[in-house]
């Protein structure tokens, strides 16, 4: 049977005009089948930060939805009949958010963002809840959101680790970018017992950078952030600005539960390359207190 993966993007331009405005008050809503990951995008789009994306895995009923009428023709549905494409519900976000009066804001003011926009989600009882990190690696520090709970069939809450935390093992070895993000797709699948496929990726970076890449027991979060920084930097020796980041959106495919690894392009602003503040950063500083929902990894 033919393997079929769909996504459904509803509009989200909404978002992106407020977070891409000129005023320090950021308000507005979104609705989007990955509401946290769609105002995700647009931070980091408009500030030029990287900043990674796990999927919780969608199990409640009323947070998954068939649209295979909408995404298949007759002869489709006559060819794989007892197929069902299935896709996150989402539902509408309201976002408020106080922007940084900086025009080019460092990782910690992303980082407090980060945090103020989770809190919200949290208290609109969207799918899933997250935790908002920064992950440190030997090239490094950088901004993650993943999760921490998801609702189950049942709908009661349940706590379920990141996949990113399976531990992986990839012999060292020069290999292209493609090449590489293989091997750690294949990993990731491979420790966690859910297969991961490769989505969308920059074709062009990752053919044409060569590295040297290996991973012994690292959770597969952290030589995936290793991989995207090693990719970066081939990219700034490949020619001269603007400058380019990458990070990871790994995305839950209800229908035939397995993952989806996308990679996407970021262009770096000025001070997004120069700010690694993992050392200076304590629990919770940037929300002016402890927050369970913040830790540096």
């Amino acid at each position: 049977m033919k393997l079929m993966i769909c996504y459904l993007a509803l509009a989200s331009g909404v978002l992106a005009q407020s977070i891409h405005g000129q005023n320090s008050g950021l308000g507005n809503k979104i609705q989007d089948p990955r509401p946290f990951k769609a105002a995700i995008d647009a931070l980091e789009d408009r500030f030029g930060v990287p900043i990674n994306y796990e999927d919780p895995r969608f199990e409640a009923t009323d947070e998954i939805i068939d649209v295979t009428d909408q995404v298949q023709n007759t002869q489709q549905r006559r060819a794989n009949p007892n197929v069902r494409i299935k896709v996150p519900k989402g539902g509408v976000f309201v976002i408020d958010l106080i922007a940084p009066n900086a025009t080019v804001p460092s990782r910690d003011d992303i980082l407090s963002l980060l945090i103020q926009l989770r809190s919200s989600y949290d208290a609109q009882a969207l799918p899933g809840k997250f935790v908002v990190a920064q992950s440190s690696t030997a090239h490094g520090s950088n901004l993650v959101v993943e999760p921490i709970a998801v609702r189950n069939k049942e709908g009661v809450w349940t706590k379920t680790p990141p996949v990113l935390d399976s531990p992986i093992t990839i012999p060292s070895a020069t290999r292209s970018g493609f090449e590489t993000l293989t091997q750690i797709a294949s990993a990731i699948g491979e420790s966690s017992g859910f297969r991961t496929v490769i989505g969308t990726v920059p074709l062009n970076a990752l053919a044409h950078a060569t590295m040297n890449f290996g991973a012994r027991r690292e959770p597969a979060r952290t030589a995936l952030l290793q991989f995207l920084q090693q990719l970066g930097g081939a990219q700034a020796l490949a020619g001269p600005s603007p400058q380019m980041g990458f990070s990871y959106r790994l995305l839950f495919d209800p229908s035939y539960r397995l993952y989806v690894l996308n990679i996407q392009s970021v262009r770096l602003k000025a001070s997004s390359d120069k700010q690694d503040s993992a050392s200076q950063i304590s629990e919770g500083s940037a929300a002016g207190g402890t927050s369970p929902q913040f830790r540096k990894q």
